[in-house]
């Protein structure tokens, strides 16, 4: 579980079982308790690993990113599409790195601009205009349907979707040289 004070005195707490309250050992203030998430699937998307699932982060933005590794832990089930499957030297080579070991993570997938639209910390920045066109689309049903079939439904898989995004919009928001 996780301790917060926020949702002291809402109407919140009363009605879901998934919150209680508790009082720190610490400093004996009271705090809700709300119960951890357990997904039967989990999926984040990470930097790199090896081919036995260990998953890393580059160093500069692990702090950025340590949501993913609850989310990772929590998953009955764990899928990690990462930017580059790497050597077991590399992983090696970086221990610190490490998010998620091999025992956490039930598969890896390499998906280079996995995250796009959005970015990949200093691998590749947002693509703005396609994050607008989704939320203009998002507005209308019939404009999201028409969205879904053109960039969902209309690849067939993940390399075929960064064809039809095109290699000069990725080139455009990819911000370090080598991935």
């Amino acid at each position: 579980f996780i301790a917060s004070p926020v949702l002291l005195g809402t109407d919140v707490r009363p009605t879901n079982p998934r919150i209680s309250t508790v009082v720190s050992p610490f400093d004996g203030r009271t705090y809700t308790a709300v119960q951890a998430a357990q997904p039967d699937v989990a999926i984040i998307h990470a930097h790199s690993a090896d081919r036995h699932g260990n998953v890393q982060l580059d160093a500069l933005h692990w702090p950025d990113n340590d949501a993913d590794v609850f989310v990772g832990w929590a998953g009955k089930t764990t899928i990690v599409t990462v930017e580059q499957i790497v050597s077991d030297e590399a992983v090696r080579e970086h221990p610190d790195f490490t998010i998620l070991p091999r025992d956490a993570v039930t598969c890896v997938v390499e998906a280079p601009y996995g995250a796009y639209p959005c970015c990949c910390d200093d691998r590749y920045t947002y693509d703005l205009d396609f994050v607008g066109d989704y939320y203009a689309a998002s507005a209308d049903p019939g404009a999201f349907a028409r969205y879904l079939d053109e960039w969902v439904y209309g690849v067939a898989d993940h390399d075929a979707f960064l064809d039809k995004v095109g290699v000069d919009r990725l080139l455009a928001i990819t911000t370090k040289g080598a991935l």
